[in-house]
């Protein structure tokens, strides 16, 4: 006999931006998902392939441009002093740069050299990750810390 299954309705998360609607929704559980798959490890003797490279390459370079304006907008709210970015503020100048500049090699060509930039990518979006969907607590952390 059938049974009905039911999905599990995908969370969103609405993060700040600095763009007159003042939000952007981010599947973080999507997110995540590339991420981990972007950094499984490949077994030994295992061929890259390129066609699923060059898939993850996109998602993750769409994940980094929809998280960098949220992530950016958190930490200026946290960093008024425009003239003093910090480690964090540096780092997400460098990433801007690099998105901009830096296209993902060919994997066709060289799937090794897109794998490691894939690799990358997938750690700036678990960055910029945290950083978009900040809420208060590392600032907690901190102060306890202290």
């Amino acid at each position: 006999m059938p049974t009905a299954t039911h999905a599990r309705a995908r969370q969103y998360y609405s993060a700040r931006t600095d763009d007159p609607e003042g939000s952007a929704p981010l599947d973080v559980e999507g997110i995540q998902q590339t991420i981990a798959t972007a950094l499984d490890p490949v077994p030994q003797g295992a061929d890259l392939v390129p066609e699923a490279l060059a898939l993850t390459a996109r998602m993750l370079s769409g994940h980094v441009a929809l998280l960098l304006p949220p992530a950016e907008a958190e930490h200026r709210s946290r960093r008024p002093d425009p003239r003093s970015p910090g480690l964090t503020g540096y780092g997400l100048r460098i990433i801007r740069h690099q998105l901009d500049h830096e296209p993902c090699p060919d994997p066709q060509t060289d799937a090794s050299a897109a794998h490691a930039w894939i690799q990358q990518r997938a750690r700036w979006c678990r960055m910029l990750l945290g950083l978009a969907v900040a809420d208060g607590r590392e600032l907690q952390h901190a102060a306890v810390r202290q």
